[in-house]
């Protein structure tokens, strides 16, 4: 390990380590997974054969089966049933994992709350995700919450997700473009080419060939008039229009 002016502060007899994440790291020492506090001490063995970094107090690790431990390596779960692909962390109480190529989500009880049917979950909001199914000619995007429960009757074609904690979201169905909030309540109707957001509540439209600006309500700022419009890195009240070249 290297301070800002790169002297060495720690050397580790080990092959690798990760970013620390609440105090501890993650090494690896003769293929095995353990951990080590800020100081460089082995404070959890490395006796694992995939280990993951800690998150609210918790940490999955693996030998014949996954389960959870503590910061003192106390188990504080049962061993998970699923003998899951990976175990990913998520910036919330429930862990994603990935199972014979699908996604789902379990609790540090190890406890399945949503089981591995999902192309991809991805965290929009607290409490609200964004699930991705690719089932034979029903290729679609929903909003679900923690528990699985669906958060509109609506289906979409692909929900974006280009930002997490925004209370509004691009949609697209049929082929067309609007937005929705994060409870799947529609905002704009899935009538433009194209969208994209550009930041500060301000989204790029395309119709017909051509772009414009609306915020986050849907209210028009500029009308799609123009062959290219583009957001200028130095100034958050211009923006860049282009007509005939």
């Amino acid at each position: 390990l290297i301070d800002n002016e790169d002297d060495i502060i720690l050397k580790l007899d080990c092959e690798g380590i990760s970013d620390f994440a609440e105090g501890m790291a993650l090494i690896i020492r003769n293929g095995k997974c353990g951990y080590i506090d800020a100081s460089g001490n082995e404070v959890i063995s490395c006796v694992y054969e995939k280990a993951r970094l800690f998150n609210n107090g918790v940490a999955p690790v693996k030998k014949s089966k996954w389960y959870f431990i503590d910061k003192l390596g106390n188990i504080v779960s049962k061993e998970l049933v699923v003998d899951y692909d990976e175990v990913e962390m998520t910036d919330s109480k429930l862990w994603k994992v990935y199972y014979s190529g699908k996604y789902g989500l379990i609790d540090t009880n190890g406890q399945e709350i949503i089981p591995c049917v999902y192309e991809n979950l991805y965290k929009l909001a607290d409490g609200v995700w964004k699930a991705d199914l690719d089932y034979p000619n029903d290729k679609c995007s929903l909003l679900i919450d923690d528990a699985g429960n669906q958060l509109s009757s609506n289906k979409y074609d692909y929900i974006y997700s280009w930002e997490r904690n925004h209370d509004v979201i691009a949609a697209s169905q049929n082929s067309k473009c609007g937005l929705i909030d994060v409870r799947g309540n529609e905002i704009v109707p899935c009538m433009y080419d194209s969208i994209f957001t550009l930041g500060d509540g301000m989204w790029c439209v395309r119709l017909n060939g051509k772009y414009g600006i609306i915020l986050n309500d849907g209210n028009i700022v500029i009308p799609c008039l123009y062959d290219d419009i583009s957001k200028l890195s130095h100034s958050t009240k211009l923006i860049k229009v282009s007509i005939n070249g």
